[in-house]
């Protein structure tokens, strides 16, 4: 198990003061980063090793959205590893209070950038992370892949530009719920939400949205302009 405390920053918030789902998304992946590099196993680790984590999707559940200058604590926990799969449990909480605000799981791929293949987990890349602790009642992965509704408006293409790229050299998990949820209708109230990864955007690539509503959920995949998928959000009201 692995803890920071931070502070909601204003650079965090939505129009309404509250923190905003890229916000949320990228205070869980600080935290994730942070033990990465706590145990040794960070960015340039990986890096010099031809090795990198890929998510493969989010399931983010939000009883309340943090506000401004709101004192959180995130948590992360890895809580299973097997093959080429990685599975973790999040929470970000009122430091002082310990309500549950956000409770997020999340699966991940371990890959060779060189040759963008997976491969398979050896007793020393889990070592550092040990003992993994037991999965968190209520998560579960395994159902991860998200229903698309068949019809849907096309929305105009666009390209990944360079602000959108990570430390991989290709578009940001958070990005792409970014350019997602431009098109939820204006005060949707996005109580959970869910996201499937499925290939890599580089930069210059361009992405066709679809929106798909679907009773309670809106769906929005991002595709090439050959119908390949990049990613698909289902946000939920």
């Amino acid at each position: 198990m692995y803890s920071f405390e931070s502070r909601v920053r204003y650079s965090e918030t939505a129009e309404d003061g509250s923190m905003s789902l890229s916000g949320i998304m990228n205070c869980l992946q600080d935290c994730s980063t942070f033990q990465i590099e706590h145990i040794g196993r960070g960015i340039r680790w990986l890096q010099e090793h031809d090795r990198a984590w890929l998510l493969m999707g989010w399931k983010i559940e939000i009883s309340r959205r943090p506000v401004m200058n709101e004192k959180i604590r995130t948590t992360t926990r890895p809580y299973y590893y097997r093959g080429i799969m990685g599975l973790r449990y999040f929470d970000i909480r009122n430091a002082d209070t310990d309500e549950l605000l956000v409770r997020a799981d999340s699966a991940w791929c371990y890959v060779q950038p060189s040759t963008g293949e997976p491969v398979r987990l050896r007793p020393e890349d889990i070592t550092p992370y040990l003992p993994v602790d037991e999965m968190p009642p209520g998560c579960g992965m395994k159902d991860r892949k998200i229903r698309i509704p068949e019809s849907g408006a096309v929305q105009e293409p666009f390209r990944v530009q360079r602000e959108n790229l990570d430390t991989n050299h290709h578009v940001n998990n958070t990005q792409y719920v970014i350019m997602a949820a431009d098109y939820l209708p204006e005060r949707f109230p996005v109580r959970h939400f869910q996201v499937q990864y499925m290939a890599q955007a580089h930069l210059g690539d361009e992405i066709v949205p679809t929106v798909r509503e679907d009773g309670d959920r809106i769906v929005v995949d991002l595709r090439d302009p050959a119908g390949a998928v990049y990613a698909v959000t289902a946000f939920y009201r």
